[in-house]
């Protein structure tokens, strides 16, 4: 929407430019493409913003994805079942609208006559994530070849996702405090200032 309208802005200010003939004509023309670059780069920053938050979320939330999907097989339910039970979980809780909406587009895939290998292929391509792609994997595997093994398999994806998880958890609280550490020396340099200064005053008038 925001590339449609900085290109009407440029084709108006083109327009307006040619029409004025006169000194004011280059500010228009001027003006018109500063503001639809302005426009078109806060598109593709908004844009990139959008995919950083999207990746977060769905490496955070994978753990907990792939926990319910073990425990749903785990009583039985089939793969489409499991994926139809954490849709509804996740329509309750109203987070993780991003893994919601992956998995809306798997069912719909499903619903829709595309088979179930590559309904969950496109998932893990679509989530570009290590961690969909085994899943993926392990899914597709099973229906491929069948596997008697597929819940133990699931329970070790859990487990290990938790651990990976857990360790991501600790890189981003010391990432956090590592900026935190940056302003925190500010502030000290602007008290030991506020300090010393009035000292040096004091020094210099003995």
């Amino acid at each position: 929407m925001k590339k449609i309208i900085a290109i009407l802005i440029l084709i108006v200010g083109s327009v307006m430019a040619a029409m004025l003939h006169n000194d004011k004509s280059k500010g228009v023309l001027f003006l018109s493409f500063i503001i639809g670059f302005y426009l078109l780069s806060k598109e593709k920053l908004d844009a990139s913003v959008k995919e950083k938050e999207r990746k977060e979320e769905l490496e955070k939330v994978y753990p907990d994805f792939a926990m319910q999907f073990y425990m749903f097989l785990s009583c039985s339910l089939t793969a489409r079942a499991a994926i139809e039970r954490i849709i509804k979980n996740l329509e309750k809780s109203g987070r993780n609208k991003y893994l919601k909406e992956e998995l809306l587009i798997c069912r719909n895939e499903l619903n829709s006559g595309t088979g179930e290998i590559k309904a969950y292929e496109n998932l893990a391509v679509r989530c570009n994530l290590r961690a969909y792609r085994r899943w993926a994997g392990l899914i597709t595997q099973n229906i491929k070849k069948g596997s008697a093994d597929l819940i133990n398999a699931l329970k070790e994806e859990t487990i290990s996702a938790l651990k990976e998880e857990r360790a991501n958890a600790m890189l981003r609280g010391e990432s956090a405090a590592t900026k935190l550490l940056v302003p925190t020396m500010l502030m000290l340099c602007i008290v030991l200032i506020i300090i010393m200064v009035p000292a040096f005053s004091l020094l210099t008038n003995i």
